[in-house]
């Protein structure tokens, strides 16, 4: 039965001890665990930052051209000397000489 209460002293010495010094076991963990949580919480934040900015960005539509077509109007849109318009109705496009587009314009403003 004196074992025990040796025990008792010698352990309460020790942890003493231990929190005079700024080691104590319990003490180390706890900090060491706040340590990981707000590691963990600043990991979370940046995920949440690179999400928003995944969501912030304009989804590429799907092209339905093909890449010879591609190329062609992007040939076409270089092109100076032509000119490529939306008529008033319908989705009609109307490609047109650009001296003539000049000429029918020229026209349209000059009084009658």
């Amino acid at each position: 039965m004196n074992a025990r209460p040796k025990l008792r002293i010698h352990l309460e010495k020790e942890v003493s001890r231990q929190a005079s010094e700024g080691s104590f076991c319990i003490r180390c963990r706890r900090n060491k665990r706040d340590d990981i949580d707000t590691e963990i919480i600043n990991i979370l934040e940046d995920i949440k930052e690179e999400v928003d900015i995944t969501l912030q960005m304009p989804l590429k539509p799907k092209d339905n051209l093909t890449y010879k077509q591609r190329q062609a109007l992007k040939k076409l849109i270089i092109n100076d000397t032509i000119i490529i318009n939306k008529v008033d109705k319908g989705s009609t496009i109307v490609i047109q000489d650009r001296d003539t587009y000049t000429q029918i314009e020229l026209d349209h403003i000059k009084p009658t």
